[in-house]
């Protein structure tokens, strides 16, 4: 087990270009708010258990970047700083993500499991009694079929 990791602005490399481009214009997402838009993006790929939102797994830091990145700089109104090569980082990233949810790729599991429905450390209490394992029928497909 090992820890997830929290991505910042700081994590993102841009070119200076980029940096000066961007620093000229009012985008409508800071950088900060594209790399939590992309961890949770991220984080939808990623299979449980999770840790907490918006960490996510070493193997997937520089698939968050990418996407932040493109995501980020896409909202230069001349559309030149998002160059094909930032396209393919962040096309290589989402194909990777998706790797990982296909179970081609394995992650590395956290330290501290999250339920991401609840907010909250999960726990799962298992009490099977024999009538537990089969369903009851509620109905057969004949008595259904009348209705």
């Amino acid at each position: 087990m090992a820890t997830w990791i929290t991505l910042t602005e700081d994590n993102v490399r841009l070119l200076e270009v980029e940096k000066a481009n961007m620093d000229a214009i009012e985008p409508s997402q800071t950088l900060q708010q594209c790399v939590d838009s992309a961890a949770n993006f991220a984080r939808g790929y990623i299979p449980p258990p999770k840790a907490a939102a918006p960490s996510v797994p070493p193997e997937c830091v520089d698939d968050v970047a990418a996407i932040a990145r493109a995501s980020y700089l896409a909202q230069e109104p001349s559309g030149t700083l998002l160059t094909k090569l930032r396209q393919e980082e962040r096309d290589g990233a989402i194909a990777h993500l998706k790797d990982i949810a296909r179970g081609l790729v394995t992650i590395t599991k956290p330290d501290v499991i999250i339920d991401d429905t609840q907010g909250q450390p999960s726990i799962a209490v298992t009490d099977l009694k024999s009538s537990d394992t089969q369903p009851d029928r509620v109905g057969t497909r004949d008595r259904l079929s009348g209705l």
